[in-house]
């Protein structure tokens, strides 16, 4: 099963908006695949994600994604919602709805229920827990809690983890080793204005070493 942790995602959507990829360019899921090692299903689930926001649309008659102007406006054909795109749809809305069928933290009913209740095949519950999952609304279970998928709690989404995620995709991009986490670290908590314990800024505070820590286990 696929992680939150996977970086296609973060990666593809910071290059798109940084104009690595000019508007015009057409991204094939079998280049992306090789270059981040990932499997066809998370490759395309990461792709619908940018389609969602706008920044890519389906080329058929190039087998590939078609990455799109800045403020481009939306085609004027829109495509059909697929099988996929419905149970991810309504997932999407348990899970952050109001009142959300699937709350914070709770575990989500197993693939084979949620097949069942959806009428589809597990095969279009897992494309839809995909793309959830890379989008940080569902993770896998941590240590000590039963097998499964939980509802991520945006409460425990915390500065830290954010900044995580984000040194994680570019550590990932630059080849980085492990003596250049902390001075990262360091210039990413100053960028965001976070002050050290003897008030001034550029040097990281007492929690950069968990920091750290966790990039280099996580």
């Amino acid at each position: 099963m696929p992680t939150p942790g996977e970086p296609i995602l973060v990666v593809l959507r910071e290059e798109v908006r940084a104009g690595v990829w000019p508007a015009g360019t057409v991204l094939r899921p079998s280049e992306l695949m090789e270059r981040f090692g990932t499997s066809l299903m998370v490759t395309r689930a990461a792709l619908s994600v940018l389609i969602d926001e706008g920044l890519v649309r389906q080329d058929k008659s190039k087998r590939g994604y078609r990455v799109l102007a800045p403020g481009s406006p939306p085609p004027d054909k829109t495509p059909a919602p697929t099988t996929i795109d419905r149970v991810t749809a309504t997932m999407r809305t348990r899970l952050t709805g109001p009142e959300p069928v699937y709350p914070p933290d709770g575990r989500l009913p197993p693939l084979v229920q949620l097949a069942t209740e959806f009428d589809v095949s597990e095969t279009v519950v897992l494309h839809a827990t995909t793309r959830l999952m890379l989008q940080g609304l569902i993770r896998n279970q941590y240590p000590g809690e039963t097998r499964g998928l939980y509802a991520v709690d945006p409460k425990s989404t915390t500065p830290d983890a954010l900044l995580i995620a984000d040194l994680r995709a570019a550590m990932y991009r630059g080849g980085w080793c492990p003596a250049d986490f902390r001075e990262a670290v360091e210039r990413a908590l100053s960028a965001l204005g976070v002050p050290s314990p003897n008030g001034q800024m550029g040097t990281a505070p007492a929690h950069s070493a968990g920091l750290s820590a966790a990039l280099v286990i996580g």
